[in-house]
């Protein structure tokens, strides 16, 4: 009865073994995907705005990505106009004083796909300048349609 006694314990020992390497693999797994997932459209946008979540009504419409020596990053959203202000609360977006306003095109083959805004406001947010990193908001006089631009050397 002593060794039916040492057997259960060291079987005990065993699964909870096992149970703890297999909890410890399934969590290793899961943050292995999490980081080294790659970003979505969603992520590089709200890095972009430098916002934690976007408004409800945004949809992305295209995006455009190039990175080489610089990362660049483009985006065409829609969004009910009241939602626009939430743009502008992840970084300190200011209006240039010069800007001239109409049609936005695209020529860069990243960004080809991205539909054209009739631009009637821009706003730019720098940080540590010259140099860091741009983000710019251009949007239609609506405010509903939105092309938003991030450049980091």
């Amino acid at each position: 009865m002593n060794i039916d006694v040492m057997q259960k314990k060291m079987n005990r020992r065993r699964n909870l073994a096992r149970l703890i390497v297999a909890i410890g693999v399934v969590v290793a797994a899961t943050t292995a995907y999490f980081w080294l997932r790659p970003p979505t459209a969603v992520d590089r946008l709200k890095y972009a705005l430098g916002l934690d979540d976007l408004p409800v009504s945004l949809s992305i419409q295209g995006e455009g990505t190039d990175i080489w020596t610089d990362y660049i990053t483009l985006h065409s959203v829609t969004l009910k106009s009241e939602d626009f202000p939430a743009l502008l609360k992840g970084r300190d977006f200011k209006q240039p004083v010069y800007f001239r306003a109409g049609l936005m095109e695209h020529d860069a083959e990243y960004a080809a796909r991205l539909p054209s805004v009739d631009v009637a406001i821009r706003y730019d947010a720098q940080e540590s300048p010259p140099d860091g990193p741009v983000c710019r908001i251009y949007a239609n006089e609506a405010r509903t349609e939105v092309f938003i631009e991030y450049l980091a050397d």
